[in-house]
This record gives structure tokens, sequence and C-alpha cells, in this order.
């Protein structure tokens, strides 16, 4: 049986190819893929995970120029971009956490 390949896409046709989509992507060496929030849902367990893990770095960033965010950004990184469950905001940009919980 042949494969059928998605043509990859750059970083700029998958921000204009998501504006399109009813539901957040990531995405991975040049393809599209579902968040895993978007595909179930968090499990009590994630949810568990970022809360404990922002409240932590909330307290350990007190009286520092850095806080803790749940935003839902996109983050670019050397493999495409991500949403991360977390991000540390410092100004100049920011420190993605992600758990796969």
């Amino acid at each position: 049986m042949a494969e059928t390949r998605q043509k990859k896409m750059t970083v700029e046709e998958f921000f204009e190819w998501q504006q399109r989509q009813d539901r957040n992507y990531e995405l991975v060496d040049g393809v599209p893929v579902l968040t895993v929030k978007a595909m179930t849902g968090a499990t009590d367990r994630h949810d568990s995970v970022t809360v404990n893990a922002i409240v932590s770095l909330g307290n350990q960033l007190r009286g520092k120029p850095c806080r803790p965010r749940t935003d839902d950004r996109s983050v670019r990184t050397f493999r495409g971009i991500r949403r991360p469950d977390i991000l540390i905001e410092c100004g100049k940009g920011p420190i993605a956490l992600h758990h796969p919980l």
C-alpha cells in the first residue's frame, strides 16, 4: 500500500493554515499535529502536575521580573511550533515547559 506524504509546511504557512482550523495544532518537523489537549482534554493527573508546577514556579519567582503563564501561545522550537502547558515570561521572551501527561 502506498503512503501519502503530506507536504511539509513552513512556520508562516502553518500560522496561515492554523487560522482556518477549529482546533489548535502544533507544527512538528513541518507537519501539523493535533495537540494532546485538543484530542482528549487534560487528564486530572495532567491538570494536577500543571497546577503544582505553576504554584512552585510562582513561589520561586516571587520578587523577580519573571512570571509563570498558562496562555495558549505558540513557541518556536528547533523542530517547529509548540503550545506549552506553562510559560515563564521574563520580558524578552517565554521559556516553555511542556509535560506530556
